[in-house]
């Protein structure tokens, strides 16, 4: 679920009164523990906001329960252990990126093969979150990225979206990730 203009400063209203806190960090990834579940799921309701489908219908004015990081209801007059208003927003469905590739920022090859295997990992996990602050909450890395970095993520290790993985590329022969060169080096 993604929530436009101004998703990091909405107000959310709990048990405990008010606080301020990134959508982000309120609902996706979030955990009590390093297992990355929650002892107790939240209900959050995102209140007053106009809701987009993606299933063809017009927007139209809804709350939205979200238990854990799974919305669970749409509808008018719901509750929740924590209300967010978003009043004047939009909220969207979760987006999907087809085609990421987390461990690198530059196709400088050279840059690649002079830096340190780790510093992939940083960049990655700057690359995972900048991804799900941009409201992408599931992507397919089409190669690089492996088991671990999807089990950081999924143990609250990490922040970042659902991965899918593919730990090679797949390529069209001559194509940029075919290895077979003219010369059959």
């Amino acid at each position: 679920m993604v929530i436009i203009r101004g998703a990091k400063d909405l107000r959310v209203e709990s048990a405990d009164g008010p606080s301020r806190r990134g959508l982000a960090q309120g609902v996706v990834g979030a955990s009590d523990d390093r297992t990355g579940y929650r002892s107790r799921m939240t209900r959050t309701v995102f209140r007053g906001g106009t809701v987009f489908d993606g299933t063809g219908a017009a927007p139209a004015p809804a709350d939205v329960v979200v238990e854990g990081d799974r919305i669970v209801d749409i509808g008018t007059g719901l509750d929740g252990d924590e209300a967010i208003d978003t009043t004047g927003r939009t909220i969207l469905p979760g987006f999907f990126d087809c085609h990421v590739h987390v461990l690198l920022d530059t196709i400088d090859v050279w840059k690649l093969v002079n830096r340190p295997f780790s510093y992939n990992f940083y960049v990655a996990g700057q690359n995972l979150r900048k991804t799900l602050d941009a409201g992408i909450t599931s992507i397919r890395d089409a190669g690089g990225a492996d088991l671990g970095m999807k089990q950081a993520i999924e143990h609250g290790l990490i922040a970042g979206p659902r991965m899918q993985i593919s730990l090679t590329m797949l390529s069209q022969t001559g194509g940029h990730g075919d290895e077979w060169l003219p010369s059959g080096v």
